[in-house]
């Protein structure tokens, strides 16, 4: 009876024991699924941060962008309202009306009548060309023009290249810088010329070449 009394007192301690570990078992289930949402959640929090990190650098570069347009609006508003006109005009060259330069390259420099207004900032020269003749004739003609003397201002570049087209013309007008205290003198530096064809029995390809404006500043 004794060894009966005790082997149930075992039972009844291993079946105890089950039951705490059991029970612990259960509870560092729980534990560990606490943990992984609490992991969870930090990942979560952590991103959030590194979003609301970016978007505060969007920001502040978006409001420095914003402080150099201002800036520069401001700029444009303070500065006093333009006064640059543009004059029209016609003034012929005699040496330069209906041209006709083959392989021939010479340098024309022509004196206007009356000094330029002090504050003229450009000329504008038009060039027209006339283009008569028949098939296969040429009509080219390139220069670089310059205020006389106005090396700082630069040249402005002609490029003028027409082959067997009948009966057209063809105009267009360009800027050349001016510095009135310079000189009132333009420079027509010839670098090359062609032109050929006959058009019943004479040559009736040309350039002309005037003065037909100016600006003021």
């Amino acid at each position: 009876f004794d060894d009966d009394l005790r082997f149930a007192k075992l039972e009844a301690a291993v079946e105890w024991l089950e039951a705490q570990v059991s029970g612990l078992t259960a509870k560092n289930i729980a534990m560990e699924a606490d943990l992984a949402a609490v992991e969870w959640i930090e990942a979560q929090v952590s991103g959030l941060t590194a979003k609301n990190m970016a978007m505060e650098a969007d920001l502040a570069a978006a409001e420095a962008e914003l402080d150099t347009t201002q800036d520069m609006l401001q700029a444009v508003l303070a500065r006093p309202s333009s006064t640059w006109t543009l004059q029209r005009t016609e003034l012929a060259f005699p040496r330069l009306a209906k041209i006709q330069l083959h392989l021939e390259t010479p340098t024309y420099v022509e004196t206007l009548p009356i000094p330029m207004p002090g504050n003229t900032k450009a000329v504008i020269i038009s060039l027209s060309c006339n283009f008569r003749n028949t098939d296969n004739s040429h009509a080219y003609l390139n220069l670089d023009i310059q205020q006389q003397g106005n090396v700082g201002g630069g040249v402005t570049k002609l490029k003028n290249t027409h082959f067997n087209v009948h009966a057209n013309t063809f105009y267009y007008e360009v800027f050349l810088p001016w510095d009135s205290s310079i000189s009132n003198g333009i420079v027509f530096d010839v670098t090359s010329s062609y032109n050929t064809g006959t058009f019943s029995g004479t040559n009736s390809n040309w350039y002309t070449i005037k003065m037909v404006g100016y600006v003021t500043a």
